[in-house]
């Protein structure tokens, strides 16, 4: 299996939104494998402390760029000496319903107009070598009958509904026709339902995953309600330590055979399943099974199995790059070990 290898020159890597979720681990993954490697961060805001803390066994080797990838001037700011040998764009604005009714034009502005800026940007950076635009498995939609029972592979079909994922579609199709017109190299990876370290509300996120809400009931001594049609539902769930693995090796791999990649668990995980790995993660959980879904903190529909509900294929990136998801019960306790050591912060 071939295993992903350092840039030949020591890598100085722009992420946009590199203090979020997934931007984040991939931050603190490239630092920890790479010890030349060099990381600007991109955020609109003044990264938490949570984030700073994330990172802070590699401080030195980390700059901050506060610049709204929504405003092209702004970006300027970012390496203005045109160092930047990678770009990671995972700059976005993520799907929450009450916001999307009150105006959908900033999902558009963030992840269709953000994603032409930075890829302006990019053109103009000589030593660019790779740009990696981070999208979602909200671009399969919601299920028609071409959609396939077996894992949901790159090619589709695409039926996204709501703005967010109406965007990140047309961020792809922004990123793939910048690459063909300036010469990029840019590969897109989609991602299935993510936790893990740094997970909580930002500007761009706020609903919050299931294995966020065990943690949080964890660290508040609550016991996690359940509703019971969830128990017959399930997701394809994967840690963002994992995704930045997985990004990091399609960021510097040499050779791939693909532009586009799924990144998730590769199969269909049950919530029972999910349950029984945070209670061999931390012994002291729990969970109460309530009947009435508005009154649970985990409630899913058990009918949602296809499209992008469905498990993601995974062997595309498994054949250019050899990556391996961890284990369940591995990417939970890792999980759990992080966010319970400070969960009044970690997880509020």
């Amino acid at each position: 299996m071939p295993e992903a290898t350092t840039p030949a020159i020591a890598p100085v890597v722009v992420v946009t939104g590199g203090a979020g979720l997934v931007g984040g681990n991939i931050v603190r993954h490239l630092l920890a494998q790479y010890e030349d490697a060099r990381v600007v961060v991109v955020e609109a805001a003044t990264p938490a402390p949570v984030f700073t803390q994330f990172v802070a066994p590699y401080r030195d080797r980390v700059s901050y760029t506060i610049a709204d990838v929504g405003d092209p001037a702004a970006l300027d700011l970012v390496d203005p000496d045109g160092t930047a040998t990678h770009l990671v764009h995972a700059a976005a604005l993520c799907h929450v319903p009450a916001w999307e009714r009150e105006d959908p034009r900033p999902f558009l502005r963030v992840n269709v107009d953000g994603t032409a800026n930075v890829l302006d940007w990019a053109r103009r950076r000589p030593l660019l070598q790779r740009v990696l635009h981070v999208s979602s498995g909200g671009v399969y939609g919601d299920p028609t009958p071409q959609h396939p029972a077996t894992p949901q592979d790159e090619d589709g079909p695409f039926n996204p509904p709501e703005t967010y994922a109406i965007s990140k579609l047309a961020g792809e199709q922004v990123a793939r026709r910048y690459g063909e017109l300036y010469g990029l190299d840019v590969r897109v990876i989609r991602l299935s339902a993510v936790f893990g370290p740094l997970e909580r509300a930002t500007i761009g996120r706020s609903l919050m995953s299931f294995p966020y809400a065990a943690a949080r009931g964890l660290g508040r001594e609550e016991t996690l309600t359940v509703s019971r049609r969830s128990l017959d539902a399930g997701g394809d769930w994967l840690s963002a330590e994992d995704v930045a693995d997985a990004a990091r090796r399609v960021l510097v791999q040499k050779s791939l055979s693909h532009r586009t990649f799924n990144i998730a668990a590769g199969k269909f995980t049950t919530v029972p399943t999910v349950l029984a790995a945070l209670a061999e993660a931390a012994p002291g959980f729990g969970y109460q099974v309530v009947t009435d879904p508005t009154a649970a903190a985990v409630d899913m529909d058990p009918s949602l199995r296809l499209a992008r509900w469905n498990a993601y294929s995974i062997e595309r990136i498994q054949a250019d790059t050899g990556w391996q998801p961890r284990p369940l019960v591995e990417q939970v306790d890792s999980y759990l070990r992080w966010a319970l050591a400070d969960p009044g912060r970690r997880c509020p």
